[in-house]
């Protein structure tokens, strides 16, 4: 099968999703898939590099400042930006994709990616590895958690053919 992985962050970023992503691409591969890695770049360039049998596709991002509402989060890379989505469609349609599996559903690239393989009809399935949680602030945290049940729901989640939850806790969040 020809698989296409969607993040916003993977390698050098270091966070669970990122290795999530990775691992899954190298065990595809090694199971005889084609396997390519659509990502946010760490810079405003687009990039493609080969990495343990796949290709990744760097595209142009921006970086958001570090604050509270990113957790203190150094490595938020953000790719909705103009020309993105023609090139993931070029890049799918050059490698004739089959499926899309978006790692991860609470960056940008999660409300691009079903829009893009709705026009191609292409499959796009999407891994959820996070739940939302702000322990600081109760307030903060319930309405974040509504943002994630409603506007991320409804722009993205509800988009995609089916949900990968990663572990029981996350399979009864996304419920």
């Amino acid at each position: 099968m020809r698989i296409a992985l969607t993040t916003n962050l993977f390698s050098p970023i270091q966070t669970g999703t990122a290795h999530y992503t990775r691992e899954l691409a190298q065990n595809l591969v090694q199971a005889g898939h084609h396997v390519i890695v659509i990502t946010c770049n760490l810079d405003a360039t687009f990039h493609e590099e080969i990495l343990d049998g796949y290709r990744v596709f760097k595209l142009p991002s921006f970086h958001l400042p570090v604050s509270k509402i990113t957790f203190g989060f150094e490595q938020f890379y953000l790719g909705y930006i103009p020309g993105n989505s023609r090139r993931i469609e070029e890049i799918l349609n050059q490698e004739q994709i089959e499926l899309v599996h978006q790692c991860g559903h609470l960056l940008d690239l999660n409300y691009l990616i079903p829009r893009v393989c709705k026009r191609l009809k292409i499959s796009a399935v999407c891994s959820i590895h996070t739940i939302i949680h702000y322990p600081g602030n109760k307030l903060i945290d319930k309405l974040m958690k509504l943002i994630d049940k409603t506007f991320v729901n409804w722009f993205s989640i509800s988009h995609y053919k089916t949900l990968i939850a990663l572990d029981a806790e996350v399979a009864r969040y996304a419920d």
